[in-house]
């Protein structure tokens, strides 16, 4: 404690002192001063490596003038801690003093009590221990002896490092020497240790117990030696030579150089090099050479010893035993037993590995005798050295001609070293045997279905060995033919299977040419597993199996430029809906046939500067019978440019093409297997560089080997011609011959009410807005029946806009009406519009009514909708299942939710969307798939598929206020349906009102069921009516010409009366058709619920069948039969 004010009249106790971790210490101050009054001292606290806490003292004199008594005062201490001075123990610390607590230091010890033995006077002894840091941080110990006056060199204990630094966590050796300065003496000695744990001094002890003697003499260790101080030198009798020697080691732990001096007591059977000198280094090595040959015409037992006496600095000796033992020569071979090989097949080969023990401690020579060279049984014919108690493997061959039983007999001869002279002959034992071999396999006659040119197709069967021999094949295969079609891989191709033994392989198939083919899988036998020759005339045959090469056929669905379509030379892109868009895209197949497919990138009125960039996503489905392989690649050598190094990392390149000179078109995925009948969608981004015409080219590979005689490649052209202003509408549909433009309306019934509207679709192939108005001119002939209800709008950048042409027949004469359009009010273009009329009512997608498909323009109109409002199916038998595919579009920045309602009939039909449901990013287009699956019962349908659209940010919000969906029973309002208990309309409801977070989308969906195969002149896919007057051959019924049985008179029937009530304006028909019906009857509908339809009376319906039946029939027998029915 420190006084500021410099006054000593507070005194503390203890006025220093030293803390232990966690420890609370009582200071007591007393106050010695007489002065009277307030006062106010200051005091400081210094603590070893950490700011001074300051501590106030206020001392206040209180006078008793009662009481006789001394002067006393009380004072008050006031200790003041701040936030950033305050003294606290990090946590590193606590865990250290946590894990140290029966030291309580931060250091561990692997040894602390040290006993270094005996050392003689005048040597080093050495010990190393283990210092491990467990604490957190650095620490720092210095080593003090405790009992010396200093550290030097010439102490009995020392420590090479008396300062170190351990880093956290790791360990480190610490080196104690033992010098004995004087002879036979105890010595004991004490190491205390101060530790710096981050750069504070901690006083924890740690201490270090030493003990040792020490003596006078020198100590010898024989490195080498079988006993103790004896050396065994272990050979047979022809092995009594100068290479025949050992040697053993001296390690001198002395500093001081030795003399050696060896000394024989007995008779010299050995030499020993050297026999005397001097030791300067730290070892010395001798060697023991034999002195006294033995001769060889004899074996001796006898053991030879030899008494060497080794003296030290005239003062030391040590004895040491030479011995030598002379042993008789033998090599035991296959344990004693006779070798007998495995069964094996004729001309094959069979390897056994025989041991060869050498019991003795000599080297022998040895040889096999072949005295038959005509045994199916080959030994080693060289001669070879095996060493003192080695063992080795000998391999023996087995190739046996015919099949049966083989024995031989053999002799293996042990020979003198340094000469041919055979010391012994020991007999061998062979046996072996041969039979005929054979195979089964688990599939033996199989197909691989159809394969794509150049494409290859696996197949697994197993070879299973039920014979007793083990075989080696090579596979192979052979076509019935004796032509190569084909190119056959095995894996594995050479196999060695053992008697009983199952094998897996792996058949793998690629078709070279158009054809079925039958193929025969065999086998060729080898000699043995390493020889790669088969053996001639060894062919088994194993499996027979076919398969058939056709060529691949891919056709493109659907294309879209940044969520609109767009046209191509070709023509191709015609959108107004996903029906209409298969039928035009049908006909383009890479096939070997078809051309290069080159696809017209949108003109650009101007150099881009900025936003030069479109994405193309384009959707491609496999019509193939069998799954397609591609790949897809850059044609090379389009531009001069080199690759150039980018750096994408601290120390990594890439070679990247960074090229301005060409439009860059990248297009993912490049490479994958199309399943069939499913799609894929190609994502492509084209960025444009310069101005003028530009041309990409890629190659479409449809399998991975390119042979030019598959036409295995098709390319994929890019092209982008020179903005041409007097072209800024293209109609879609149509072909534009010198800026004129025919459109040809489809055919309207005649005795149509209402006018109906049909659609010509332009495009703008432009990247800005193009305005255009349309005036009608005169000439042409009823041109007022004839009108455009849209005549001046704006057409957007890449996008189809519709013009809508009404017209109402009234003659069956067609009508033709004239307009100009002008585009920007520059360019002009002639239309001229034709209309005709029919006299049968029948649907048309094309026609624009209340019941039927609106026409709709592809560019962004909502916030969310469909690719198409209405897919027709075609006429679908029971039990089947029909698939449609269409979009769905995100036009918001926010995340949509999507919830489909699946439409159940009852034993009839079932309409589901796939997937369900899901999840819509901003600006995203999602892939949905109708499936209309029939049941057993026929119906004829046209309904309404609801689709729920949520804000996912919203729904949370609004999620106990949401509307009750349709439930499953719940069917649309357009629906009816025609069943054998007549017709019935279900129950008018509407769609629920959108609130704040939900919409509605409603998809149009028609469908035929009907056992019979009827046909219908001039109908689009998908529907059917009966009117016209062409039936199905005489095939699809059970009579012949063109009469029908009364089995089918109930689906004829539904028919036409679903064709009826399908015609636009039914009183109409009605009037023109037949005069004589009340046509009103037929129209009624019950207003009580749950009460069948009711129709108009029996006669008008009789009439009515009887008058269509007898057009189609043609006999009035026939008639009344089916009427009756």
């Amino acid at each position: 404690m420190f006084d500021c004010n410099g006054v000593d009249c507070v005194r503390f106790t203890p006025e220093f002192g030293f803390l232990e971790p966690f420890q609370t210490l009582r200071i007591v101050a007393s106050y010695t001063n007489n002065l009277r009054g307030q006062k106010f001292h200051q005091f400081m606290c210094l603590i070893e490596n950490h700011p001074p806490i300051p501590v106030h003292i206020i001392c206040i004199e209180k006078k008793i003038s009662m009481m006789k008594m001394p002067n006393q005062c009380c004072f008050i201490v006031s200790k003041h801690f701040f936030r950033n001075i305050e003294i606290s123990i990090s946590d590193e610390l606590k865990r250290i003093i946590d894990a140290c607590k029966n030291n309580r230091n931060c250091i561990q010890l692997s040894e602390q009590y040290i006993d270094f033995g005996t050392c003689r006077f005048g040597d080093i002894k050495q010990k190393t221990i283990t210092l491990t840091n467990i604490s957190g941080a650095e620490t720092t110990i210095q080593w003090v002896s405790m009992g010396q006056s200093d550290l030097g060199k010439n102490k009995v204990f020392r420590i090479e490092q008396e300062y170190k630094t351990i880093i956290p966590s790791q360990s480190m050796n610490l080196d104690l020497f033992f010098t004995p300065n004087q002879h036979d003496k105890f010595y004991s000695g004490r190491f205390d240790a101060t530790l710096f744990w981050m750069e504070r001094m901690i006083l924890i002890p740690i201490k270090i117990i030493l003990i040792g003697n020490s003596f006078q003499h020198h100590t010898w260790i024989a490195e080498y030696s079988l006993q103790k101080n004896s050396i065994h030198l272990m050979t047979c009798q022809e092995l009594q030579n100068s290479s025949n020697f050992r040697t053993f080691t001296l390690k001198r732990h002395s500093h001081l150089p030795m003399m050696f001096k060896l000394h024989s007591s007995t008779a010299r059977y050995f030499n020993i090099e050297p026999r005397q000198g001097m030791i300067l280094g730290p070892y010395q090595i001798f060697a023991v050479k034999s002195n006294k040959p033995i001769p060889s015409n004899k074996l001796c037992s006898k053991l030879l010893n030899e008494i060497l006496t080794l003296e030290i600095n005239l003062d030391y000796q040590v004895d040491i035993n030479i011995s030598q033992k002379f042993e008789e020569p033998t090599l035991i071979i296959n344990d004693g037993k006779p070798v007998i090989f495995p069964v094996t097949h004729p001309l094959s080969c069979q390897i056994v590995a025989v041991g060869l023990k050498n019991s003795t401690k000599c080297c022998l020579r040895y040889s096999f005798e072949d005295d038959e060279p005509s045994s199916p049984f080959k030994l080693p014919r060289f001669s070879s050295i095996i060493n003192g108690n080695e063992y080795r493997k000998s391999f023996w061959y087995f190739i046996p001609m015919n099949v049966g039983h083989h024995a031989y007999t053999s002799s293996l001869s042990i020979y003198k070293i340094g000469s041919e002279e055979i010391i012994k002959r020991i007999p061998i034992s062979i046996e072996g045997e041969c039979v005929i071999g054979h195979f089964k396999v688990d599939k033996e006659n199989f197909s691989l279905g159809k394969i794509i040119l150049g494409s290859y197709e696996t197949e697994f069967f197993t070879i299973m060995n039920d014979g007793k021999c083990t075989l080696n094949i090579t596979l192979g295969c052979k076509t019935l033919s004796g032509i190569e079609l084909t190119e056959i891989l095995f894996h594995p191709s050479r196999i060695t299977i053992g008697a009983g033994e199952r094998v897996q392989v792996e058949l793998k198939a690629k078709p070279l040419c158009i054809d079925q083919h039958s193929m025969k899988i065999g086998c060729y036998l080898r000699s043995s597993p390493y020889s790669r020759q088969t053996i001639e005339n060894s062919w088994m045959d194993l499996a027979v199996f076919d398969m058939i090469g056709i060529y691949p056929k891919l056709k493109i669905v659907d294309v879209k430029i940044e969520s609109i379509p767009f046209l191509t030379k070709y023509n191709i892109w015609k959108i107004l809906e996903i029906n209409r868009l298969n039928n035009a895209l049908g006909n383009l197949t890479f096939e070997v046939s078809s051309k290069p497919i080159e696809i017209n990138l949108p003109i650009l009125k101007s150099y881009p500067s900025l936003n030069n960039k479109i994405d193309i996503d384009m959707l491609i489905k496999n019509e193939s019978d069998c799954n397609t392989k591609w790949s897809l690649r850059k044609k090379d050598n389009q531009c001069s440019c080199k690759l150039e190094e980018k750096r994408i990392g601290f120390n990594t390149f890439m070679k990247t093409l960074c090229c301005e000179h060409v439009d860059k078109i990248i297009i993912v995925p490049t490479f994958g297997v199309l399943q069939s009948s499913n799609t894929m969608l190609w994502k492509i981004r084209v960025e444009y560089f310069p101005p003028g015409l530009q041309k990409v080219e890629f190659v479409l590979d449809l399998f991975p080997e390119n042979k030019s005689e598959l036409a295995s490649s098709l390319p994929l052209v890019f092209s982008r011609a020179v903005p041409d202003e007097d072209k800024a509408l293209f109609p879609c549909d149509l072909a534009m011959i010198n800026s004129d433009i025919h459109f040809e309306m489809q055919p309207i019934f005649i005795n149509e009410l209402k006018s109906q509207s049909q659609v010509l679709w332009v495009y703008n192939p432009f990247k800005h807005p193009v305005n255009y108005s349309v005036q009608k001119l005169c000439g042409g002939t009823m041109r007022r029946f004839i009108k455009c209800l849209n005549p001046s709008e704006t057409v957007q950048p890449f996008s189809q806009h519709p013009m809508i042409f009404s017209y109402l027949p009234v003659t069956i004469n067609p009508a033709k009406a004239r307009y100009k359009i002008s585009i920007d009010n520059r360019k002009l273009y002639n239309l001229t519009v034709t209309g005709s009329s029919q006299l049968y009512p029948q649907y048309n997608p094309y026609v624009l009514c209340k019941k039927m498909a609106t026409g709709k323009s592809l560019f962004p109109s909502s916030e969310v909708e469909l690719s198409v409002n209405h897919i027709a199916f075609p006429v679908i038998s029971p039990n089947c299942a029909v698939n449609r595919i269409f979009f769905i579009n995100n036009n918001t920045d926010k995340i949509l939710r999507y919830y489909w309602k699946r439409v159940i009939i009852k034993g009839r039909l079932k309409l589901e969307v796939s997937p369900k449901s899901g999840r819509l990013q901003p600006m995203q287009r999602s892939l949905l798939t109708l499936k209309c699956s029939t049941l057993g019962r026929t119906c004829h349908l046209l309904t309404g598929l609801v689709c729920r659209v949520v804000d996912e940010s919203l729904e949370i919000k609004y999620q106990k206020n949401k509307l009750k969906f349709l439930k499953e029973e719940d069917i649309s309002a357009q629906e009816f349906t025609i069943t054998e208990k007549g017709t019935s309309f279900p129950e008018k409801r509407s769609l629920p009102e959108e609130d704040l977070n939900q919409k509605f989308l409603t998809l149009n969906v028609s469908v035929v069921t009907s056992t019979v195969n009827l046909k219908r002149m001039e109908s689009p896919p998908g529907f059917l009516g009966l009117m016209g007057r062409e039936f199905p051959n005489s095939d699809s019924f059970s009579t012949t010409g063109n009469d029908i049985s009364a089995l089918h008179s109930a689906d004829i029937l539904s028919c036409c009366l679903w064709d009826i009530i399908h015609s636009s304006d039914l009183e109409i028909l009605m009037k023109s058709r037949l005069p004589c019906v009340n046509y009103k009857d037929l129209s009624r509908k019950s207003s009580v619920e749950n009460e069948e339809v009711k129709t108009c009376p029996t006669e008008c319906i009789t009439t009515l069948l009887t008058k269509i039946l007898s057009d189609t029939l043609g006999s009035e027998e026939s008639c009344k039969e089916a009427t009756e029915n």
